[in-house]
C-alpha cells in the first residue's frame, strides 16, 4: 500500500494523453485539425490511433516537487 500511494502522488498528470482509435480516415483528419492534436500512428489502412493532449488538467492529488538527491 505504501508504494502505491507514493506512486500516485509522484505521477505527473500533465503528461497524460488522450488516445482515440478510429477506423475512418476522414475522422482521423478531423481529429488532426484540432489544436490539442499531438501525433498519430497508422496500424492498418482501417485502424489509426490519434494521440491528443489533454485540454484540461485536474489537480486532484497532492503535488510534491521533485527533489534531486545530490551526490
Amino acid at each position: 500500500m505504501n508504494s502505491s500511494v507514493f506512486g500516485k502522488t509522484m505521477e505527473n498528470i500533465e503528461k497524460r494523453v488522450d488516445i482515440r482509435v478510429v477506423t475512418n480516415k476522414e475522422v482521423a483528419l478531423k481529429l488532426a485539425t484540432r489544436p490539442n492534436y499531438n501525433s498519430l500512428t497508422i496500424f492498418d489502412e482501417n485502424l489509426i490511433a490519434v494521440y491528443m493532449k489533454k485540454t484540461e488538467v485536474c489537480y486532484n492529488n497532492p503535488v510534491y516537487p521533485y527533489v534531486h538527491s545530490g551526490y
